[in-house]
């Protein structure tokens, strides 16, 4: 009986087959058609779309069709300037669009690569409109992870597949992929998170505080203990001051190294310790140095009138009271939330004392609205069937009765408002279409009593009645910036009160 054993020609050619096997299988199962990362499903009702541009492939449903086409222009026209900024032009991607959620966000996912949007705006979004804001934030991360296409890199996507792109952008902290994406739609745009004095307010609080800095890894992973600024804002303030200190093209380079280098392990750490002589740490206690000093030497110019706080809190734990709305009694109910804290309705009497009053579901807005005895919300509900399919439904619970009860169902409500008699409730609409409306629902049934269309269309936010009169005054949001806008229920016109451009307002109460 022949055997490997007394046959070593035998044996090197099976371990050579062996090897040969081995690789074909590896290589057949990465080039099978698979999702490594599938958000869900879309109702099968759906018809879809395709509009193909120089640099993109938009898929999206029949309904989206007409913001289908506003959004492709945005996509090019942000192209060229978006990509000179890392000095890389990549390779056209697919845009897959998601109009039937309440999900307010977006992913770029690589294997097979492409952008999912979800075009449900964000109710607090700032002085952008939502479409140009995911086609610079998105489109970034597909500049930073396609520019890794280089040297080795490239030479193991050529057996590997695209994959090997979304494994080299795994050696990239966070900080910086998020940081660098705020930077592009600040820097591209009218406004953008890194405009926003709240984008910066608690890392500005800390600093000022006269605490230590906290150390990098608390800073960048969080805590259970202390609130923590997200990894967004940190990224910003790093990925900023890195550009300011070693050049524009600086982050560039990096990409560039990671992509050539990505078997160094920790390319990121030997880029830094190549140009800067240092690390994460001493970057990240570079920039803490540096906006301590510049937020300082601002305070002191303005000579801001410190006041003492009405009530000193004894929790240990990081808490908020949102919203607050005084009743005629004296007493406030607020949103409360914290790091411990399901966000829950309480109600904060004169004397200190505090009682929870109703756990909602997941708030869609965070707005709420009371009159007497009642609480109004927008809750989130998701489809029992499909996964991208979700709804924002309105909710009313009476405080003397103790119920809670539905007033819309499988609707896409946000933002609602009590009229003054409490008869009925303004509310803002969005559509499948990317259409917003202003509706006027009975309080008895929540059935439609008019519906206006937003003018020009723009995104609609925080609706509240003018007390004494007939009419009602929200934010009006697009790629102009915000607005102060009223709509008088007797003569049924729209007029502008105040336009703000692109410096940032929101939480309107009348």
């Amino acid at each position: 009986m022949l055997t490997v054993k007394n046959r070593p020609w035998l044996r090197n050619a099976s371990n050579v087959w062996g090897l040969f096997l081995f690789l074909l299988l590896l290589i057949s199962g990465l080039k099978t058609s698979g999702q490594f990362y599938d958000f869900g499903q879309d109702p099968s009702s759906l018809k879809w779309k395709r509009i193909d541009t120089e640099h993109f492939r938009l898929i999206y449903p029949d309904s989206f069709t007409e913001k289908a086409q506003v959004l492709s222009r945005l996509l090019e026209e942000n192209y060229k300037a978006n990509s000179a900024q890392l000095n890389h032009e990549p390779r056209r991607i697919p845009v897959v669009i998601h109009n039937q959620t309440v999900y307010s966000n977006a992913f770029v996912t690589w294997a097979p690569k492409r952008m999912e949007f979800f075009t449900f705006p964000n109710p607090d979004i700032y002085s952008i409109d939502w479409l140009q804001e995911l086609s610079l934030h998105e489109f970034r991360h597909v500049i930073q992870i396609d520019k890794l296409n280089k040297g080795l890199t490239r030479f193991l996507s050529v057996f590997f597949g695209e994959q090997v792109n979304g494994v080299v952008a795994g050696l990239m902290p966070l900080w910086f992929i998020e940081g660098d994406a705020v930077s592009a739609e600040t820097s591209l745009s009218g406004s953008g998170r890194g405009r926003l004095p709240s984008f910066e307010m608690e890392l500005k609080t800390h600093l000022l505080s006269g605490k230590k800095p906290y150390s990098l890894s608390k800073a960048y992973l969080g805590s259970y203990k202390d609130f923590v600024p997200d990894y967004y804002r940190l990224g910003y303030q790093m990925v900023s001051y890195a550009r300011g200190e070693y050049g524009d093209d600086y982050w560039s380079g990096a990409l560039d190294y990671i992509g050539r280098k990505p078997l160094l392990g920790s390319p990121f750490y030997f880029y830094l310790k190549k140009t800067t002589g240092g690390s994460q740490v001493r970057l990240y206690k570079n920039t803490m140095s540096f906006l301590k000093d510049h937020w300082t030497e601002s305070r002191e110019l303005r000579d801001p009138e410190i006041k003492l706080p009405i009530n000193k809190s004894g929790k240990t734990v990081y808490t908020n009271y949102l919203q607050p709305r005084l009743l005629p009694d004296s007493s406030v109910i607020a949103l409360k939330k914290g790091l411990n804290i399901i966000p829950r309705f309480v109600r904060i009497f004169p004397g200190g004392k505090e009682e929870i009053i109703y756990i909602p579901g997941s708030m869609v807005s965070g707005r709420f609205s009371v009159y007497n005895e009642k609480i109004i919300w927008d809750e989130y509900v998701q489809d029992i069937r499909w996964t991208n399919r979700s709804f924002s439904i309105l909710r009313e619970y009476n405080m003397k009765t103790g119920t809670c009860r539905s007033l819309s169902h499988k609707t896409k409500y946000i933002s609602p408002a009590w009229s003054p008699g409490g008869d009925s409730i303004a509310v803002v609409k969005v559509g499948d279409d990317y259409r917003f409306s202003l509706l006027i629902l009975s309080s008895t049934d929540g059935q439609i009593l008019k519906e206006i269309p937003s003018p020009e269309n723009l995104y609609m936010q925080y609706p509240d009645w003018l007390p004494g009169t007939s009419k009602i005054a929200l934010i009006a949001s697009g790629e102009r910036g915000k607005a102060l806008y009223q709509f008088d229920l007797n003569t049924e016109k729209w007029s502008e009160i105040l336009n703000t451009g692109f410096v940032n307002i929101d939480h309107l109460k009348a």
